[in-house]
């Protein structure tokens, strides 16, 4: 086109161009958009997995309770807990206390109750202004506490990687549209006025993409 500015073929070749670029950017923000989406339900998911392991933890530790210290049965019972606490520790970070009985009192985060005894301390679902999911712990958002297992990978990938992503095409797209404009408008259209701007100006770099 700079070297053709009257074609008309090169002229729309190049509005072809810069309607596919920005659909381009749109398509990119939406996936990012729905990998953010994706995560946060897996986490809700995962706090209903982590509560039923909670439960199926807290009865087997009055099971053992039950059986006495050193019987098969107890011994039995203390692997399939282990199994439990190993799958559990999957999806948070857990902290184990060994009981007097056999069985183990749980903990995640900085020190929240999941299982007590034969008692299991359901972990709570909230909601942040956006909708997405909080971790709760006797009504208390402690989502800042939990940073392993699944959970928290899940975590990092909604609250700090996807937005990060966001940002960066948000910025790129910004750069970009202002850079193509300033470059448009510095010339003259076909009838000697002033160029114009070639995308639609963007106030701000948030959501540019």
């Amino acid at each position: 086109l700079s070297a053709d500015p009257t074609s008309s073929t090169a002229r729309q070749g190049v509005l072809i161009q810069g309607q596919s670029l920005a659909a381009a950017f749109g398509t990119m923000s939406e996936r990012l958009t729905s990998s953010r989406s994706e995560a946060d339900s897996t986490i809700r998911a995962t706090v209903e997995s982590v509560n039923a392991l909670a439960q199926r933890i807290a009865g087997l530790n009055k099971a053992i309770a039950l059986a006495g210290g050193t019987s098969s049965s107890a011994l039995s019972l203390r692997d399939e807990l282990d199994v439990a606490v190993g799958e559990l520790s999957k999806l948070v970070d857990v902290g184990a206390i060994l009981r007097d009985d056999g069985g183990l009192d749980l903990t995640f985060g900085s020190g929240r109750p999941l299982v007590v005894g034969d008692n299991a301390y359901q972990m709570g679902i909230g909601a942040n202004p956006d909708g997405t999911a909080t971790i709760t712990s006797a009504g208390v958002d402690v989502t800042g506490e939990v940073s392993g297992g699944k959970i928290g990978g899940l975590l990092q990938v909604r609250d700090v990687m996807v937005p990060g992503y966001l940002d960066q095409l948000d910025a790129i797209a910004f750069t970009l549209a202002n850079q193509v404009n300033a470059l448009h408008t510095s010339g003259v259209d076909l009838d000697g006025g002033p160029g114009l701007a070639f995308f639609t100006p963007l106030a701000s770099q948030d959501g540019a993409a």
